[in-house]
Order: structure tokens, then C-alpha cells, then sequence
């Protein structure tokens, strides 16, 4: 005999399905539905929503995981039901922060004043990018040159990456090589030349990813 989720016992933490032994109000017409469905259709309807998971490659990756594998997304086709009144609260809290990112990010990228007064610590990144070529024409080697984004303190967050010129926040795909005050600090190149005749420096540079190498 299989348990309803109504006799299953109510632990010591927060449950988002019970409350006081009984099953919340917004969450009753789902479990009654659950309930009049039989176990082979439930389990051929999660079989099929892992299925097409696999079929369009949804992963994710453990970062602190050194081999970097990629995993299926492990989905349960249980929906999370939530309340009007908690839904409410999300609302306003994401609009919140959506406001304050904007405005953060408008100063930032304008009057810096949040930089000026010191609220928010900046510092200049410099390193290389990996660049994704239009398709048609073969991908040329030693062509990503160096790149330079900033990035600015800001708690509970820490050091926040932000990269002006492509208008996106770095991820995997911009690898750091230093990062100072300005770009004096950290020149990849820097010295005197001394001696007659003209000098040229040629440098050329190809980011990849450690599995196409």
C-alpha cells in the first residue's frame, strides 16, 4: 500500500507542502490529481521528461568537480506550487534587485559616482578572450589578442567581473592573466628597447578549450 503524501510524517524543518499535518491549501488540488494517477503513468511521464532532457542535452556541471563532467539535469515533473501571497513577496524582492542592478550597473558604466565615493572598489582585469568566428570561414590561429574588462567589489557578491566592450558579464570564456590598478599595473609588455633600426613585435595568441586541444 503506498502512502499519500498526507500520512507521510512531517519532519523537524520547513515543508513547503505541509503545515500543522495538513496539506496546504494551494497545494491540495495537485496532490489529488497526483493521487488518482497510476504509478505506470507517473513513472512513464518522468522516464519521458529525463528522456527529452538527455535528447536536448539540458547539463550542468560541479565546479569544485576537477574532470568537469557534464550532468543531465535531474528534473522531477512534481511542479513546486506556490502561494499567491509568497509569490507576491518573490515578485516584489526580484523587482527590488532587478531595480538595484540596473541602477548599479547605469552608474558603473556612466557617472561611476558608486566608484568615486569609494562604495564600490574597482580594479582593471586584464587576459584574453576566446573568440567564436562567424560560420563559414576556417578559424584563425593566433588571433585572439589580449583583452581587458574591470571589475568591482561589491558584497556579499565579492569581485564582480563586467566587460563593457562585449556588453556581458565574463564567464569561462574570458581567462584572467592579472589585474591592478589601471593598465600600467598590468601591461603584458613592458620594458626599454635600446639600439638603432626599427623594431616590430608580433604576438599572436590562441585561446581553446582543454578538450580541443
Amino acid at each position: 500500500m503506498r502512502e499519500t503524501p498526507s500520512e507521510i510524517a512531517v519532519v523537524s524543518r520547513y515543508d513547503e507542502m505541509h503545515a500543522a499535518g495538513a496539506i496546504r491549501p494551494h497545494w491540495q488540488r495537485l496532490i489529488e490529481a497526483l493521487a488518482q494517477m497510476p504509478a505506470q503513468d507517473y513513472a512513464r511521464r518522468q522516464t519521458s521528461a529525463q528522456a527529452t532532457i538527455r535528447e536536448n542535452g539540458v547539463t550542468y556541471n560541479v565546479y569544485d568537480d576537477v574532470a568537469g563532467r557534464a550532468r543531465p539535469w535531474q528534473l522531477d515533473i512534481v511542479p513546486f506550487v506556490v502561494s499567491v501571497m509568497d509569490w507576491q513577496t518573490i515578485e516584489a524582492a526580484v523587482i527590488q534587485r532587478a531595480r538595484l542592478t540596473d541602477a548599479i550597473l547605469a552608474d558603473i558604466y556612466g557617472s561611476q559616482k558608486l566608484i568615486a565615493e569609494g562604495h564600490m572598489p574597482p580594479r582593471y582585469v586584464s587576459g584574453y578572450l576566446l573568440t567564436q568566428p562567424s560560420p563559414g570561414p576556417p578559424r584563425l590561429l593566433g588571433a585572439d589578442a589580449s583583452h581587458a574588462w574591470f571589475s568591482v567589489w561589491a558584497p556579499p557578491y565579492g569581485w564582480v567581473d563586467l566587460d563593457p566592450t562585449n556588453n556581458l558579464l565574463p564567464s569561462d570564456e574570458h581567462i584572467t592573466l592579472a589585474w591592478g590598478r589601471d593598465y600600467a599595473d598590468v601591461a603584458p609588455i613592458n620594458g626599454i628597447v635600446t639600439g638603432g633600426g626599427d623594431h616590430v613585435i608580433e604576438v599572436g595568441v590562441d585561446v581553446l578549450p582543454m578538450e580541443r586541444l
